[in-house]
């Protein structure tokens, strides 16, 4: 009786080439799939808003007490970064310390769990003046407000008016908590001269 090996000599050989063949080819093909994802990431799917409020009021927390109320025309929710966008925001302090603070804009980005505020378009903010502080009033078209430092900045021109003290500059580093102002570049100003009598 014959080997079944001897019958068919190059059957083994066939059969073994064939697998690595095939093994081969579909490493190749699992290769080629994540290649082409790596180039071509899958497109995120648009989430729009997904709700509003017009006419609405708020408050703002900072160290778990409110510091701020916020009122606008509307407040939209956007959940793809948790941000809110709001229409001619208008913003009080609540600080017991010093006369509010008064913010308003044409538009308004709230991010990071109410902590940071983009002002945009025609920004003012305006202070009361008191025994000891002149009227402040801050004017530009970008201001970025953070709640949790109870400061303000921008890279914008900017126009501070501090009693009859009219400043202008390009960037403003304001700090309440620091009795911080800093005007970054390109700064002008008009002092008012007392008369000596």
């Amino acid at each position: 009786m014959k080997n079944q090996y001897t019958v068919y000599p190059f059957r083994l050989p066939f059969f073994l080439v064939l697998s690595v063949l095939l093994v081969i080819s579909s490493l190749w093909i699992v290769q080629l799939i994540h290649t082409d994802n790596n180039i071509m990431p899958p497109r995120s799917i648009y989430i729009g808003p997904d709700y509003f409020i017009e006419n609405f009021s708020c408050s703002l927390l900072s160290r778990e007490r409110a510091r701020y109320t916020m009122s606008g025309d509307l407040l939209i929710h956007n959940p793809d970064d948790n941000s809110f966008y709001v229409k001619n925001p208008l913003i009080f302090s609540l600080d017991r310390k010093s006369s509010p603070m008064i913010l308003s804009a044409d538009n308004a980005k709230i991010q990071e769990r109410d902590s940071k505020i983009h002002l945009y378009g025609n920004v003012n903010a305006d202070r009361q003046r008191t025994l000891l502080v002149d009227a402040f009033h801050l004017r530009s078209e970008y201001l970025l407000v953070l709640l949790s430092k109870n400061s303000m900045y921008s890279n914008k021109f900017v126009e501070i008016r501090l009693g009859k003290l009219i400043l202008h500059g390009i960037g403003v580093n304001f700090s309440e908590s620091k009795h911080l102002l800093r005007l970054s570049k390109a700064v002008n100003g008009t002092f008012p001269i007392r008369s000596i009598h």
